[in-house]
C-alpha cells in the first residue's frame, strides 16, 4: 500500500498485514502541526491528537482482512476522504469511552495518491475475486505464549531497502520446515465455527490466511529512501511504529532518541491507555480531565528496528527494551 504523508511517500504492508492503520493513522495526523503542539509527553493536546488518531485507525483495521476471503476496503480506509470523515473523533479534548468504526465504502474507488500512481500500489480491485462470503462467529485470540516474530530493517550502498517482518506465531510455529523456513501456525487464531477450508465440489475454497499485526514499512523523500522500519510486537506494532515515525518525520528527533520516548497504547473500545514511564504529573491530570484512564503499561512491547537517511549518511537504531542491534558492513 502507499500513501503521501507531509510529502514523503509511505509504503507499507497490503492485508492481510496492517500497513492500512499506519496510513490511516497518518492521514489523521497530518491537518496537524505536531511540533508546534509540543511532544505528547509534554502537552496534553499533542497527547490527545495522537492517542485519538490510534485509536481511529485501530478501530478501522477491523476492515483489513484476507482479501481472498472477503472483501478488504483498505484503500478507501487510507484515502484521505475517509480520513477527513473521521478526523472529527481525533483531537477533541473529550474521550469517547469506545470509537466505534465508521463506514468507508463511499470512498471505495478513492484513486492513489498522486506520487504513488507509478509505484503501482496495492488496489482493492485489483485483489482476487471474493470467493466466499462466510459470516460466521468470530473469536479473537490471544497471541500464544513465547511469540516467535523478528524484524529486520536494511539498506545497501545504493540505496536500495527492505523491509522485514517474519513471524512464526509461537516459537518454532507448526514445526514444518520448507526450504529452511519454519511454517507459522497462526490457524490457532481461527475458532472451530470459522474453519480456514471448506472442501467444495471444484476444490476451489483457499485456505484463509489470518489477519497480521506486522506493518514492515518504508518512507522515500523525492524518491529516495528515508526511513525503513518495522517492529515484531503483536497488536502494538502499528501503533509504536507511527509514534516513532512521527517523532522522526514531525518533531525531527534524533532516531534513537525517538526510540526511547515514553509509548503510548490506547485501546479503541475504551479510555484506557497505557503509557510507559515518563509522562509528568502535570500531563496525566490534564488528560484524566479529559477523559483517559492512564495506567501503567501491561507486559510486551513492540520492538522497533530502524534506518533513517541523514544527507548522505545513514543511521541505524534498534529498540533498547530488546537486545536487537545495528549493524553495518
Amino acid at each position: 500500500m502507499c500513501g503521501d504523508y507531509r510529502g514523503y511517500t509511505v509504503l507499507s504492508a497490503a492485508p492481510p498485514q496492517t500497513g492500512v492503520q499506519i496510513l490511516q493513522t497518518l492521514e489523521l495526523l497530518e491537518p496537524y502541526d505536531m511540533e508546534s503542539l509540543g511532544l505528547p509527553t509534554q502537552s496534553a493536546e499533542a497527547f490527545d491528537v495522537l492517542t485519538s488518531a490510534l485509536r481511529v485507525g485501530m478501530s478501522d483495521s477491523r476492515y483489513n482482512q484476507d482479501p481472498s476471503w472477503e472483501p478488504a476496503p483498505v484503500n478507501a480506509v487510507a484515502s484521505p476522504g475517509y480520513a477527513a470523515e473521521r478526523s472529527a473523533m481525533v483531537g477533541t479534548g473529550h474521550v469517547p469511552a469506545e470509537i466505534e468504526s465508521g463506514d468507508p465504502m463511499n470512498f471505495a474507488g478513492a484513486p492513489p495518491a498522486e506520487r504513488c500512481v507509478r509505484l503501482n500500489p496495492y488496489r482493492a480491485d485489483s485483489a482476487g475475486p471474493i470467493v466466499s462470503s462466510r459470516t460466521t462467529p468470530r473469536v479473537e485470540i490471544s497471541s500464544a505464549a513465547g511469540g516467535e516474530t523478528t524484524h529486520l530493517s536494511v539498506v545497501d550502498a545504493a540505496g536500495n531497502a527492505v523491509s522485514l517482518s517474519q513471524t512464526n506465531s509461537s516459537v518454532f510455529g507448526s514445526g514444518a520446515r520448507v526450504a529452511g523456513f519454519f511454517l507459522n501456525n497462526s490457524g490457532i487464531v481461527f475458532s472451530d465455527e470459522e474453519t480456514p477450508f471448506t472442501p467444495t465440489l471444484a476444490g476451489s475454497d483457499p485456505w484463509r490466511v489470518r489477519k497480521s499485526t506486522i506493518s514492515p514499512t518504508i518512507v522515500l523523500k523525492d524518491g529516495r529512501v528515508a526511513m525503513v522500519v518495522g517492529a515484531p510486537g503483536g497488536g502494538r506494532i502499528p501503533t509504536e511504529i507511527v509514534q516513532n515515525m512521527v517523532y522522526v518525520l514531525d518533531y525531527h528527533l534524533d532516531p534513537l532518541a525517538a526510540l526511547r520516548m515514553p509509548r503510548i497504547y490506547p485501546s479503541d473500545d475504551e479510555p484506557q491507555v497505557q503509557l510507559e514511564i515518563g509522562f509528568p504529573a502535570d500531563v496525566l491530570a490534564d488528560i484524566r480531565d479529559m477523559g483517559y484512564d492512564p495506567d501503567a503499561e501491561s507486559f510486551g512491547y513492540a520492538r522497533l528496528y530502524m534506518i533513517v537517511r541523514a544527507g548522505d549518511h545513514w543511521i541505524g537504531v534498534a529498540d533498547p527494551r530488546h537486545n536487537g542491534e545495528v549493524r553495518g558492513y
